[in-house]
């Protein structure tokens, strides 16, 4: 670790050690809606400053699972609220068409149940499919029931990876950085499937090819 890490896990280490659950609560609530931020890391950095201070690491868990799966009900709601509008804007038909939108509320009604499980494994996805979730008005128990199981998977992991690591924070990092690559590699071919299909679906169909 460099000299400001370091600094910064010996300020972890003297804070009281109720001040944890919150910021564990707020890393993995911000991921949801701030994507960029790095919710896994502090997750896991805080999970190894709670094994190895004697905090329970199950209250820890349960702080991080209710505040990513509240965030995400959050967007997904937001996405059933106003997703109708914002894709009825020059913006929002813009990012899909309504032909778009409508294949894609098509494949969330018949694939929704895994599409939403599987994406919180992974990033970029993690915050984005909630909220498609939602302006496909998937129904709230079908929606939430593979979210906070998958949130619930992914974010016991990490607590477990770091509240077992004791003091050992680099290696715990290595380790996750390891886990990220791969699941960025996933991402990213996904990503570049999605850009296909948005450009192949970007024009309605013809006139010629619906008389057919």
């Amino acid at each position: 670790m460099n000299e400001t890490t370091d600094a910064f896990i010996h300020w972890l280490f003297s804070i009281p050690h109720w001040l944890l659950f919150p910021m564990a609560g707020a890393s993995a609530a911000i991921e949801n809606l701030f994507p960029p931020f790095p919710g896994d890391v502090a997750v896991v950095t805080v999970s190894v400053i709670a094994g190895a201070t004697g905090v329970n690491v199950g209250l820890i868990f349960l702080t991080v699972w209710l505040s990513n799966v509240g965030t995400a009900f959050l967007v997904y709601a937001f996405g059933r609220r106003y997703g109708k509008n914002f894709f009825a804007s020059r913006l929002g038909s813009f990012i899909l068409a309504p032909q778009q939108l409508d294949r894609l509320r098509d494949a969330f009604r018949r694939f929704g149940l895994p599409v939403i499980f599987f994406s919180r494994f992974l990033p970029v996805f993690r915050p984005i499919v909630p909220a498609f979730a939602g302006v496909a008005h998937i129904p709230f128990f079908r929606a939430a029931i593979p979210l906070a199981l998958a949130s619930g998977v992914w974010y016991g992991f990490l607590v477990y990876l770091g509240s077992t690591a004791g003091q050992n924070l680099p290696a715990v990092s290595a380790t996750l950085k390891h886990i990220g690559n791969w699941m960025w590699l996933l991402a990213a071919a996904l990503i570049a499937g999605v850009g296909y299909w948005w450009f192949r679906s970007r024009q309605p169909p013809s006139s010629e090819h619906k008389n057919q």
